[in-house]
């Protein structure tokens, strides 16, 4: 069921992302104002952009103004750099300090959005891997990545205390030929790169990006939305169709023979469980709260 709310302005951290990027095109699309929070001064924006500095605690005050409706979708990219600790704590800081920062700013304005939306991902089930179904119910896990999720998320719960309604999308790999993680996986099979991680039996939870954008969407406007949200696709396919999908849709091979666990771990260090290990996704909640996806099958994206 679907009870509509239509927002005066958007404020989007990480809005120069490609998630960033194409919420804010469809927002504009709808007559829907958007104001961008960003660390760099991009004076090419579309939108008026703000800067902010989390690391020196500072915030454009005005990029709040008239702004009813915030989604974070800031942080640092978990597959950019080698998990060391120096970059752990940047992973962490980069969307829990920056949560806060927000929190911290309307505070001290004395002025709350009626929605916040904030990005989370799958890691919040653990990098280990499962054949059971993960619920949003379900605990975070207690490895780095369940621990960042949960803190993600607790940042942007505390907006709840101030009467905000607070969504959390737990994300899983975005699959879309623009750019992320498919831009890169497609360059590599163009090369004739594309290998298949450990077994290939690990679950990848996969969502497209038109999809991925509509739930930001729908947990804006619809104010029956509320909490947690896995968002996957509806089908399960696990590493191996995934990488050989995306060799097909570059039209080249699996070159490459498996690359063992230990090799990736060797090569990777602790990231490479985002290859190595997987656990499907239950979309049931987004389903049944009304949200119809657009790209169901792989072969559906283009």
């Amino acid at each position: 069921m679907s009870v509509p709310f239509t927002p005066n302005k958007v404020l989007i951290t990480g809005g120069t992302g490609l998630v960033g990027q194409a919420l804010t095109e469809s927002l504009l699309n709808k007559g829907i104002g958007v104001h961008h929070l960003s660390s760099r001064n991009n004076t090419d924006a579309k939108v008026p952009t703000f800067q902010w500095n989390y690391l020196k605690g500072t915030i454009d005050e005005q990029a709040l103004e008239g702004v009813d409706t915030i989604v974070h979708l800031a942080g640092a990219g978990v597959a950019d750099k080698r998990w060391s600790a120096a970059r752990k704590k940047v992973l962490l800081e980069s969307r829990v300090h920056t949560a806060q920062l927000i929190y911290d700013t309307c505070a001290s304005l004395n002025k709350w959005p009626k929605v916040f939306v904030s990005a989370s991902g799958i890691g919040y089930y653990g990098l280990e891997t499962s054949l059971e179904l993960c619920k949003e119910s379900d605990l975070a896990a207690s490895d780095f990545f369940g621990e960042l999720c949960r803190k993600w998320e607790e940042k942007a719960l505390q907006f709840s205390e101030k009467g905000s309604r607070v969504v959390c999308l737990r994300t899983g790999v975005v699959l879309t030929p623009q750019g992320g993680a498919m831009k890169h996986l497609l360059a590599l099979a163009g090369k004739g790169l594309t290998t298949i991680f450990s077994d290939g039996k690990q679950a990848m939870p996969w969502i497209a990006l038109e999809d991925l954008v509509g739930l930001y969407q729908t947990s804006i406007c619809n104010l029956n939305w509320q909490g947690a949200f896995n968002a996957c696709g509806p089908t399960h396919n696990n590493h191996k169709e995934v990488m050989r999908w995306l060799a097909n849709f570059a039209n080249s091979k699996i070159w490459l023979p498996k690359v063992p666990t230990f090799a990736a771990r060797l090569a990777l260090g602790q990231m490479s469980k985002m290859l190595t290990e997987g656990k499907p996704i239950s979309v049931n909640k987004a389903v049944e709260m009304g949200y119809n996806f657009e790209i169901k099958e792989l072969s559906q994206i283009k």
